[in-house]
């Protein structure tokens, strides 16, 4: 499955799906592997589902997803995310 990630850091990240419905529920590990914009390298992590947006009032400007937070990540990988963070961030 390719989700978006709306929110990210070297914790975790919130991944959007397209309509309400979860494929993961709240204490699902999840092997992860995916890249940041412009950074060519391809990380890799274990994550676990810590929240979701299931069951929450329905709003057309809600994002559905979940969040998910890194459980199992080499250092380096952190690294990256957090000079990505970094570089990115709006203040």
């Amino acid at each position: 499955m390719t989700f978006t990630s709306e929110n990210i850091s070297e914790g975790g990240a919130f991944l959007k799906v397209t309509n309400p419905d979860m494929p993961f529920h709240v204490g699902d590990v999840l092997d992860m592997h995916f890249s940041l914009p412009n950074h060519p390298a391809l990380i890799r992590a274990k994550g676990k589902v810590i929240w979701t947006t299931e069951g929450r009032t329905p709003d057309d400007e809600l994002l559905h997803g979940f969040g998910v937070q890194f459980t199992d990540m080499k250092e380096d990988f952190r690294s990256v995310i957090r000079r990505f963070v970094i570089e990115n961030c709006e203040i």
